[in-house]
């Protein structure tokens, strides 16, 4: 079974600020593949995270932005049981590009080199690499945008993507829906584009098209930056299903299909991936447990469910069972 978790957004991240920044987790029995580490407080929530599941430890930055890299960065320096750090490689990036760049391009180069101090392997991605750990199966795609939709600093460092083809998942980075369409990928489901401001008109049809069903936002934002207003308008316009993250998502693929959790709700849709499920059958324990609250509510209870190996939806029917021979 493949799963895929997106921490909830609470006050408590935001600390003085607006942005919290992007972050996903997708494992399997034996490895953990954590997407970027969000910024301030939510950071801290990330290597939280990743301390909690005792498996082989994967980080992948899509690109040296703070709201992307801190939590990498706190990882890094907090832990050595780590097998590999995935990026951009610096030296294809230019220093000179701008001052913004500059400063970019040595976060960077700094994160590398914790990770090198620690004996942790660094692997530059390439365009249309393929990656493989245990049943996470992925692939990396350079977008370097161009200059009619984008800062300076953006056309010089680009962002990489990262497309799941097994559960027809696209994490993009700080980037639009062009990765799709450059490379003809049919997500089911898509990352933000950009904390949501860059989910423009041709790549909403692009999406759309394909059957792209499922759309979050990644970020939190003020109504003054309108990021996430952006995206959530295209979305709503091909059709999708719109998920914010106060409350987290989860997915998990298993024989042939994919479930997303969100909002008490189970949406279900085919993938190629065709694993064995692993769930835990829902026990008496289980269901008096969530009856009495120990797994508290909303989302956060899926993910406990998740974390403890059960079927959310499972116990949950049971737990509707009782409660209603309870209630009479």
């Amino acid at each position: 079974m493949i799963r895929v978790h997106a921490p909830e957004i609470v006050a408590a991240d935001l600390g003085d600020g607006t942005r919290v920044g992007a972050n996903l987790t997708i494992e399997d029995a034996d490895y953990v593949l954590c997407i970027d580490g969000r910024c301030g407080p939510a950071a801290n929530r990330v290597v939280k995270r990743l301390d909690s599941r005792d498996k082989i430890k994967i980080l992948l930055l899509t690109h040296a932005h703070g709201d992307h890299g801190n939590g990498i960065e706190k990882e890094i320096d907090k832990n050595s049981d780590i097998r590999a750090l995935i990026c951009q490689d610096p030296a294809t990036l230019n220093k000179k590009y701008s001052t913004e760049a500059k400063g970019n391009v040595e976060y960077l180069e700094r994160i590398i080199g914790k990770a090198k101090a620690k004996k942790i392997k660094v692997i530059y991605a390439r365009d249309g690499e393929f990656f493989k750990y245990g049943d996470i199966e992925f692939v990396t795609y350079r977008d370097q945008p161009s200059s009619a939709r984008n800062t300076e600093t953006y056309i010089n460092q680009g962002s990489l993507c990262v497309w799941v083809p097994g559960i027809r998942l696209l994490y993009t980075g700080d980037t639009g829906a062009y990765c799709a369409k450059k490379h003809g990928l049919d997500p089911m489901i898509i990352t933000g584009l950009h904390h949501g401001n860059w989910l423009e008109s041709e790549g909403r049809d692009y999406l759309e098209n394909v059957g792209c069903e499922y759309y979050w936002d990644d970020d939190y934002s003020t109504s003054v930056t309108g990021f996430l207003s952006t995206g959530r308008g295209n979305a709503k316009k091909a059709g999708m299903t719109i998920f914010n993250l106060h409350g987290d998502l989860n997915i998990c693929a298993f024989s042939g299909k994919a479930n997303i959790y969100k909002g008490g709700e189970i949406y279900s849709y085919k993938c190629p991936y065709t694993g064995k499920a692993t769930f835990k059958g829902a026990t008496l324990t289980s269901v008096k447990d969530v009856l009495e609250g120990k797994y508290g509510g909303g989302d956060g209870r899926t993910t406990a469910l998740l974390d403890n190996g059960f079927n959310p939806g499972s116990v949950q029917g049971w737990v509707n069972k009782f409660y209603r021979l309870i209630k009479g």
